[in-house]
């Protein structure tokens, strides 16, 4: 959520673009979703992974979508690696993680659109389901901190 400051902020904001487009109407409910989602995303207080394994780049870097079959990442920073499978379900996607060396806690899925919380379990597992097509990046808490985060991804 924002705060008064970032509303008047952002309020400024969309009347100088406005004066370089006046006949633009009102932003939709998604677009401000979008630009909510967006700076919330921005800044992350936590160690960055990298990928170190993506099996979409194996294959070429373009997936033709009548390959079956998920897409496996693997990401790795600060001690922790993140293995990933993601698996499409229409327009979303459903990403199965698993945290080395599992401590426990929880993963927040962040997207353009917002961002989700998912439990990881005792043995470093989480189920992320619902995730939107598009860019996300993983936010690994251990105790309610920021343990570890992700690069961008495109799922």
């Amino acid at each position: 959520m924002r705060g008064r400051d970032e509303d008047e902020r952002a309020d400024l904001l969309i009347a100088e673009l406005r004066r370089g487009r006046p006949e633009a109407g009102p932003m939709s409910e998604r677009v401000v979703r979008a630009a909510d989602g967006a700076f919330a995303a921005r800044a992350v207080e936590a160690p960055v992974a990298e990928v170190v394994d993506d099996s979409l780049e194996r294959s070429g870097g373009v997936r033709p979508s009548t390959v079956p079959g998920p897409r496996y990442v693997v990401l790795r920073g600060s001690g922790v690696e993140v293995r990933l499978e993601i698996s499409e379900h229409g327009d979303e996607r459903r990403v199965l993680g698993r945290v080395v060396p599992s401590a426990g806690g929880a993963v927040e899925v962040r997207s353009p659109f917002g961002a989700r919380e998912f439990a990881v379990d005792g043995g470093g597992g989480f189920t992320a389901c619902g995730v939107p097509r598009g860019p996300v990046r993983l936010l690994l808490r251990d105790g309610g901190e920021p343990r570890l985060a992700t690069r961008w991804i495109t799922v």
